[in-house]
C-alpha cells in the first residue's frame, strides 16, 4: 500500500476517533453537571427542584434549569471529577508507555493500534453507565473508567504510535507538512461535530453521546485497513526483508528472558543517547506545557459558560470559532508561510524551528486574553488568536525528530509519551484546582488557569529562542540560532 493511501486512511481514522471525543465531550460534562446541581439544590434549596426523583430522567436532566448550575459549588466539584479523571487515566499510560513503545518495535504498530482504539467504547461506556444510573452511584465511579488504559495504554500511547505510524512512512523535508494535514483533519472533527452535537443538546444530551459511542466502536474495524508500517521504507526498497525474516526467532527468544529487561534496558540506552545533546533534552520536556494547554480543553467549556452565563451548548458553538481558525492557518495560511520561508532560505529544521517559536509567541499572547476577557466577543477573539499557535507542538516534534538517528525515533516518541503522560496528569488537577480557587474568588481570577499558563509559555519561549537548529550537537547555544 503506498504511503499517500496509508495517510488518507490514517487522517479518516483520527477524524472519526476525534469525532467520537467531540460527540461526547459537552453532553457528558452537562449530564455530569446536571447531577451534580440537582443533587446540590437538592440540600441548599429544594424550590429550584423542577422534578422529584422518582420523575427525574437519566443524568437528572430537567430536574434543575441550567442557568441555576454556574454557582461555584457545582462548577468546583465539577471541574476537580473531570481533573481527577485525567489524572487517573494517566497513571495507566505512565506505566505502559515504555513497554508498548518496544512492543511497538518487536510485533509492529497496527496489532497495538488495533488493540489500544478497543478500550475508548469501553470508556465511555462506563461513564454513561454511571450517569445513567446516577441514583445508585456516586459519580466518582465513573473513574473506574481509568483501566481502559490498561489496554496498552490509552489515549496519550495511541497519540504517540500515530506520530511513529507517520514517520514510519514520511522523511525529514515532507513530515512538518504531512503532520499538520493530519492535524488538521483532526481539528476538522473539532469543527464539524460541535454544532452537531450542540443541535443535538438542545433535545437531549444523551443522543450526543450514543453518537460519539458509535464513532468510537468504528474506529476499530477502521484501524484493520491500515497495513503494518514498521520497517516501511525499508520493505518500500526491497531491503532487509531477509534479515527481518531471520531476526524473528531471537526476538521471541529475548521476550522469554524477561519482557521487563527488554523494555527498559533499551529505553536507558536511548536515554545515554538522547542526554548527549542538550537541545534535545530541552525539547522534550517542553512537551509537558503542552500537555498542560491540552488539559484546558475541557475547562474551556466551563469557563465560557459559567463567566458569560451561557449554556454548554452555545459555548460548544462558540468553541468552533477556534478550530475554524485553526483549520484555515493550516490548510491555506499555513502553505504560503512555508513558500515564503523556503523562498527566504528557510526549509527543514531552520522552518521548524522558526515556526514553533512563533507559535509559542501566539500562545502567549491568546491564552492571556482568553482568562482576562470581559466579554463573549473578546473571548472569541482571543481564542482565534491562540489558534494561530496551535502547530506549535507539530513544528517542536517535527523539529526534534530532525535532531536525531531515524533508527532512535520510535524511543524518542516513547519517551516524549511518558512526558506528555507526566503533563496531563499534573496539568488536570492542577488547572482543576486554579479553576476551583478562581471560582470562589469570583471576577477576573476566574481565568486564573489561563493566565498562569500563558506564563509557563514564556519560559518555554525563553528556551526555545537558546535552541540551535544544527544537527547532533551537543551543546545549548548562547544565541538564537
Amino acid at each position: 500500500m503506498s504511503s499517500r493511501t496509508i495517510l488518507i486512511i490514517m487522517g479518516i481514522l483520527i477524524l472519526v476517533v476525534q469525532a467520537g471525543d467531540q460527540f461526547a465531550e459537552a453532553p457528558l460534562t452537562r449530564i455530569y453537571e446536571s447531577i451534580y446541581c440537582y443533587q446540590y439544590w437538592e440540600q441548599e434549596d429544594p424550590t429550584k427542584i423542577l422534578m422529584s426523583r422518582s420523575a427525574v430522567g437519566p443524568g437528572a436532566l430537567g430536574g434543575v434549569e441550567e442557568r441555576w448550575c454556574k454557582v461555584a459549588e457545582v462548577q468546583g466539584k465539577l471541574a476537580m471529577l473531570k481533573g481527577t479523571q485525567q489524572f487517573l487515566d494517566c497513571i495507566p499510560s505512565l506505566l505502559l508507555s515504555i513497554p508498548v513503545g518496544i512492543l511497538a518495535d518487536r510485533w509492529g504498530r497496527k496489532p497495538i493500534l488495533v488493540a489500544g482504539l478497543c478500550a475508548f467504547p469501553l470508556r465511555l461506556g462506563w461513564q454513561m453507565i454511571i450517569s445513567w444510573f446516577w441514583q445508585s452511584f456516586s459519580l466518582r465511579v465513573t473513574w473506574f473508567s481509568a483501566l481502559h488504559a490498561l489496554i496498552f495504554g490509552g489515549s496519550p500511547v495511541l497519540s504517540a504510535l500515530f506520530f511513529v505510524i507517520i514517520s514510519d512512512i514520511t522523511d525529514q523535508e515532507t513530515r512538518s507538512a504531512i503532520l499538520l494535514r493530519i492535524f488538521a483533519a483532526n481539528m476538522s472533527g473539532n469543527l464539524l461535530c460541535p454544532p452537531i452535537s450542540a443541535w443535538i443538546m438542545t433535545r437531549n444530551p444523551w443522543g450526543a453521546l450514543f453518537l460519539g459511542l458509535a464513532c468510537n466502536c468504528i474506529g476499530v474495524p477502521l484501524s484493520l485497513l491500515i497495513p503494518e508500517t514498521l520497517g516501511y521504507q525499508q520493505h518500500m526498497k526491497a531491503e532487509h526483508k531477509h534479515s527481518d525474516e531471520e531476526e524473528a526467532p531471537s526476538l521471541s527468544k529475548k521476550q522469554a528472558m524477561g519482557f521487563l529487561d527488554q523494555c527498559y534496558k533499551p529505553l536507558s540506552e536511548s536515554m545515554g543517547y538522547f542526554s548527549q545533546d542538550g537541545r534535545v533534552v530541552i525539547l522534550i520536556l517542553l512537551f509537558v506545557p503542552i500537555m498542560l494547554s491540552w488539559s484546558t480543553i475541557p475547562l474551556l467549556l466551563q469557563y465560557a459558560s459559567s463567566r458569560y452565563g451561557l449554556s454548554f451548548a452555545t459555548v460548544t458553538i462558540l468553541l468552533t470559532v477556534r478550530v475554524g481558525v485553526t483549520i484555515a492557518m493550516f490548510l491555506s495560511v499555513q502553505s504560503f508561510v512555508f513558500r515564503l520561508l523556503a523562498n527566504a532560505g528557510l526549509s527543514g529544521q531552520k522552518r521548524d524551528l522558526f515556526l514553533a517559536r512563533s507559535s509559542v509567541s501566539l500562545l502567549i499572547v491568546g491564552w492571556i486574553a482568553i482568562g482576562l476577557s470581559p466579554t463573549p466577543i473578546f473571548f472569541t477573539a482571543s481564542l482565534m488568536i491562540a489558534s494561530l499557535g496551535q502547530g506549535f507542538p507539530v513544528y517542536l516534534r517535527s523539529f526534534l525528530t530532525g535532531l536525531v538517528e531515524p533508527n532512535k525515533v520510535a524511543e524518542l516518541y516513547t519517551i516524549i509519551g511518558v512526558v506528555d503522560t507526566l503533563g496531563l496528569m499534573v496539568g488536570g488537577p492542577l488547572l482543576a484546582w486554579l479553576f476551583e480557587r478562581g471560582m470562589q474568588i469570583g471576577g477576573a481570577f476566574v481565568g486564573m488557569p489561563f493566565v498562569a499558563l500563558a506564563l509557563v509559555y514564556a519560559v518555554v519561549v525563553a528556551f526555545l529562542l537558546r535552541i540551535g537548529y544544527h544537527p547532533r550537537e551537543t551543546v545549548v547555544e548562547e544565541g538564537s540560532d
